[in-house]
């Protein structure tokens, strides 16, 4: 994987701006014994439903939860419903099931109209993990997978992530960039921080996955503010001459 220029690695570890991640870090297992909160609330497909049943524990335990909030799907139906209060609540409730032998090690989360989803998946095979990337509007990935003989680091989750691009995707910047940069630079977004705020990553696996990529993109947007404060800077000069 690039690192960028303003980072630095030793031994495995990435220290950027004064923060450390440690892109060494690898789970024993996909599928432990006894699943953390996390693990357990990242089967809820639903975007909006998942975050409402995290605050709905934190605030009042399992007693707090009910049947809508806990469920992976939702039936058609009530599907329909929920996503007829607010487009955002369609975010994630589109995404295929997840099997019993998979487990969604990461998702990208859009703030989209209908706050669509990416998940990154891991599913058991009979002497391999078979790594994926499935949305809610079945679009192809390129590679389509990655086969594994143990859980990724986050060091090659970071890379899987990287390399990783859809169909649609002019240029191959990953999952994360293609999203940001590459719309930025097209003219979706009318100020870099608007463009940083568009996609949220997020797991339940790795705990330093989405503070690491949070910290990428404020410090590309921080960059991006600085090269325009220095064109206006340089115009302003030009128009007093």
């Amino acid at each position: 994987m690039a690192i960028d220029k303003d980072h630095a690695a030793t031994d495995g570890i990435m220290q950027t701006s004064q923060q450390t991640f440690d892109l060494d870090y690898r789970p024993d297992t996909y599928w432990p014994v006894s699943r953390s909160r996390e693990q357990l609330l990242s089967r809820i497909k639903g975007q909006v439903r998942r975050q409402m049943a995290a605050d709905a524990l934190a605030s009042g335990g399992v007693e707090a939860l009910n049947v809508f909030l806990a469920r992976e799907s939702l039936p058609d139906a009530e599907r329909r419903a929920w996503g007829q209060q607010h487009p955002w609540f369609m975010g994630g409730e589109y995404l295929p099931d997840l099997a019993a032998s998979e487990v969604e090690i990461a998702r990208l989360s859009l703030a989209s109209v209908t706050h669509d989803q990416i998940s990154i998946r891991a599913r058991a095979a009979k002497n391999h993990i078979r790594i994926f990337v499935t949305d809610e509007h079945e679009m192809k990935y390129q590679p389509s997978h990655r086969r594994v003989q143990r859980p990724l680091s986050l060091r090659e989750l970071i890379a899987f992530i990287e390399t990783t691009n859809n169909a649609w995707a002019d240029r191959a910047l990953g999952m994360v960039w293609n999203l940001i940069r590459a719309t930025y630079d097209e003219g979706c977004f009318d100020s870099p921080r608007e463009a940083g705020e568009f996609v949220t990553v997020e797991s339940a696996i790795y705990p330093e996955l989405g503070p690491y990529y949070a910290h990428q993109v404020a410090q590309w947007v921080a960059r991006e503010e600085a090269r325009y404060e220095a064109e206006d800077a340089e115009g302003d000069e030009d128009t007093a001459q």
